[in-house]
């Protein structure tokens, strides 16, 4: 997970929607994101911008969501019965844009702190 998170946040060439999909998938599943093993990624990959990087990923989630490329490239993988009842409806859709923004916030939360967290009350 630590992996696909480190690889959605910071691709700025290439979407890779399937990393949407996986992230909610293994969010369903139980599958927790290891703030630790993250961090120490993006300092091997020498992200120092990657809070920014995150930031700007959150903000993006619903066009991405919403964009036909998400729908083309999970049709290749998905088979047709799960897309009739996941990819086919607004209901799901939201769910994914729910769950994965939560998991992005989480994550900026949980690296940064509070100067992470949108919104500080």
């Amino acid at each position: 997970m630590a992996d696909i998170l480190v690889a959605f946040v910071a691709s700025s060439r290439y979407i890779r929607y399937r990393d949407i999909w996986d992230l909610v998938w293994l969010g369903q599943r139980g599958v927790v994101n290891t703030t630790e093993l993250v961090r120490l990624k993006v300092t091997a990959y020498g992200l120092d911008h990657y809070e920014t990087l995150l930031s700007s990923r959150i903000d993006e989630v619903s066009s991405l969501i919403d964009d036909v490329k998400f729908y083309a490239e999970m049709r290749r993988f998905v088979p047709a019965e799960v897309q009739e009842r996941t990819l086919s409806t607004l209901k799901f859709t939201r769910r994914v844009e729910v769950s994965l923004r939560e998991q992005l916030l989480g994550l900026l939360k949980s690296l940064y702190g509070t100067r992470g967290a949108l919104f500080e009350m």
